[in-house]
């Protein structure tokens, strides 16, 4: 009887999302499942992948990735977050951690004191020196986080810098070192069952047919595999996400080797800084209906901080995603499935969480109906809770000197969103629909980071307030933080001792 198991997986695209596909399911599935990537001309590594966050860590943990290698032969460097220039307002900054806010020590939110300590002394409240990876990060320190919770190392988090292009190439090598097929190709031509719909074979220029039982659509926005039967609605969200186009470059190192992301807002969009151990990646990302590419390369240009390795490379994008990125047996994955532009380095996580989901939900031959709905319909939740994200950096905002402020500040957003936002602003609460990557602390550096002050604290506040020295407890924290942080290692001292990459 023939086996109604997958026996073969084709995967259309060699860029990162194509490799890590490949390793992956190579590394997960063994030699039960025969994997094949036709890696299409084109299609590779993008600058929006420099960056990462924390949950990539688990990833590489799948894959028996260890860090020292990993950062060595990506030229890779640690990141604790991201700081934000300008978002709130005109020469306002605050830093997005990776980890908690100081040390619960009530009933009441931490951040609930925080917001009253600000109400009694008259002075806007300050997150960024109430988290460890706050006060590393403007310290320029590493340190790995510790296990014990019971101190203050154990409540931050990190993620990676690291240069896309290695980071593919690292890929391929160990997914090739397990097994994974590889056929070049530059154009890839869909053979589907005229009876199921379901495809059957791939035919590669050249007369070369590959095979599958399980296709991933991993060829970016070309989306090579979802046309004709399998045309899956776009939902377009320029109109809470407006920019639409990236001018990207490399520049030498800078001796600023700091272990975070840089995002500064400027008149049409954002620039982002990352810093490699070979180079530094920099990038606008605008809105091309009030931006030329032309000015926007010489507003980034204006605003780099080191000599311009190579040309500049100018990239179109829609914000959005796929109504169904699971239909028949195809799966997109990446920016085959969406895009969300990379304020909050969402990309390698997008495409990590989709393989994770598509393992739990491994389906035989038929794809089951409701193993693809259910797909679906856990890929579209994570995607709007992101977005939801992304938009309220643009909304929470007081800036009105451009037209692009004006009207992101304004303009209508989702209901989910303002679900939230309401009660925040009734009582400085952070609710949640469920699971998702960035949670309440996230969520707190933006609102308080960006002005978007509560009317009104939880009422828990009042009825704790002569039960809780908060003063005392806040100050403790800080000053704990302060002096943790001064005895770590140096960012620089850290990657020099622990994963140097070879000079390129």
């Amino acid at each position: 009887m023939e086996s109604k198991n997958i026996g073969k997986v084709a995967i259309v695209g060699g860029g990162v999302a194509g490799w890590m596909s490949a390793a992956f399911l190579a590394h997960m599935l063994g030699k039960s499942v025969l994997v094949t990537v036709i890696d299409v001309q084109g299609i590779g590594s993008s600058a929006f992948q420099d960056s990462a966050i924390p949950p990539l860590k688990a990833f590489h943990a799948a894959l028996g990735i260890q860090e020292a290698d990993l950062l060595s032969k990506t030229q890779g460097s640690m990141k604790l977050g991201t700081q934000f220039v300008n978002w709130g307002k005109l020469g306002a900054r605050y830093f997005h951690p990776h980890g908690a806010y100081g040390a619960e020590f009530d009933v009441v939110p931490l951040h609930q004191w925080l917001l009253k300590e600000s109400t009694t002394q008259g002075d806007a409240p300050c997150l960024d020196d109430l988290t460890m990876a706050g006060v590393m990060a403007q310290d320029g320190r590493f340190a790995h986080p510790v296990p014990d919770r019971r101190m203050i190392q154990s409540t931050y988090d990190y993620a990676y810098h690291m240069d896309s292009s290695l980071y593919c190439d690292y890929l391929r090598r160990l997914a090739i070192g397990a097994g994974v097929v590889v056929y070049d190709a530059t154009s890839v031509e869909v053979v589907a069952d005229s009876a199921t719909g379901q495809l059957t074979t791939l035919v590669l220029d050249g007369g070369v047919t590959v095979e599958a039982d399980l296709f991933l659509d991993c060829s970016g926005h070309t989306r090579l595999l979802f046309s004709g039967p399998l045309q899956s609605t776009f939902e377009d969200w320029t109109h809470y996400l407006p920019c639409d186009r990236a001018v990207s470059v490399s520049t030498a190192r800078a001796n600023d080797f700091q272990p975070f992301t840089r995002v500064t807002a400027r008149e049409a969009g954002w620039q982002w800084r990352i810093p490699l151990q070979h180079r530094t990646s920099s990038g606008y990302i605008y809105d091309s209906q009030l931006c030329s590419d032309e000015n926007a390369l010489g507003v980034l240009l204006d605003n780099l901080d080191g000599r311009m390795i190579g040309d500049p490379n100018v990239t179109a994008f829609t914000n959005g995603r796929l109504s169904a990125s699971f239909i028949k047996n195809v799966v997109a994955i990446g920016d085959a499935a969406g895009f969300l532009e990379p304020l909050e380095a969402t990309s390698l996580h997008q495409i990590q969480s989709s393989l994770f989901r598509l393992l739990t939900l491994w389906p035989r031959r038929d794809c089951n109906p409701s193993i693809v709905d259910e797909f679906n319909n856990i890929t579209a939740r994570e995607w709007d809770l992101a977005r939801d994200f992304l938009i309220l950096h643009y909304h929470a905002t007081s800036r009105s000197d451009s037209q692009f402020w004006r009207y992101t500040k304004d303009m209508a957003i989702p209901d989910t969103l303002q679900h939230r936002l309401a009660h925040w602003n009734t009582s400085g609460r952070l609710v949640s629909p469920g699971p998702e990557v960035f949670q309440g602390p996230s969520w707190l550096s933006v609102l308080v980071g960006q002005g978007m002050m509560p009317q009104n604290l939880d009422p828990l506040v009042d009825a704790r307030e002569g039960q809780v020295d908060y003063h005392a407890r806040l100050a403790g924290i800080r000053r704990i933080i302060a002096e943790t942080s001064a005895q770590m290692p140096a960012h620089r001292d850290w990657i020099d001792k622990n994963c140097r990459g070879a000079k390129i």
